[in-house]
């Protein structure tokens, strides 16, 4: 999977930061949302193939 980009999308800036380093120092391309919003721009604009989340709550009717 060289070169594989993930979308982190994350709303704690700190977590999204600690999650988008430890994927670079894999090998992985990342990008970095901070809202469910962005996050979903970013997708559709973007190459994704999936979109493997987790979600402790989802603001703003997002589920």
């Amino acid at each position: 999977m060289q070169n594989a980009s993930i979308l982190v999308v994350e709303d704690d800036p700190n977590l999204g930061q600690i999650l988008q380093e430890y994927l670079q120092v894999k090998g992985y391309q990342t990008r970095l949302a901070t809202t469910g919003l962005q996050g979903l721009e970013l997708f559709v604009a973007g190459n994704a193939r999936s979109v493997p989340a987790g979600c402790d709550a989802a603001p703003a009717g997002w589920l």
